[in-house]
């Protein structure tokens, strides 16, 4: 008997760990880095981007070796968020390009966090070859839990 409730110990032990590690994996949100394939498709890392704690910054990255660049509007949320679950990166409220215009920011509130379905946001990634070229996009998702 005792070596069955060393067995169910050691087990719940592992569950609870399983859980604890998932958790902490989830407390930040993992860049997304974007690039562009044969000059007209946008490859993003992740799809969904997953946030699942409250007031974190998003960050989509380009690869600097093409010439591609986030445009002034560079990601737009194009669900409505009718909650304000996002602080920027709407229409007529961009977010922030850094980095000579190969990082866009968002800020998250993710006020709703906890309820008990996820809320998943379309949103736009806008690119474009500065002062020359042309403009490519694509819409992607992102989910708040």
């Amino acid at each position: 008997m005792k070596a069955k409730m060393q067995i169910v110990v050691a087990a719940a032990s592992a569950a609870a760990l399983h859980c604890a590690a998932a958790a902490a994996e989830c407390e930040f949100v993992r860049d997304t880095h974007v690039t562009v394939r044969d000059n007209k498709y946008i490859v993003v890392s992740q799809e969904p981007i997953v946030v699942c704690t409250q007031d974190k910054w998003i960050y989509w990255t380009l690869d600097a070796n093409q010439p591609y660049r986030f445009a002034a509007e560079g990601i737009v949320i194009t669900t409505d968020d009718t909650d304000n679950e996002f602080a920027n990166c709407k229409k007529g409220n961009p977010g922030q390009r850094e980095w000579n215009d190969l990082v866009f920011k968002c800020h998250d509130i993710n006020k709703k966090h906890g309820e008990k379905l996820p809320r998943y946001y379309k949103y736009r990634i806008n690119l474009e070859i500065p002062k020359t070229g042309p403009r490519i996009w694509v819409d992607p998702m992102l989910m708040n839990d």
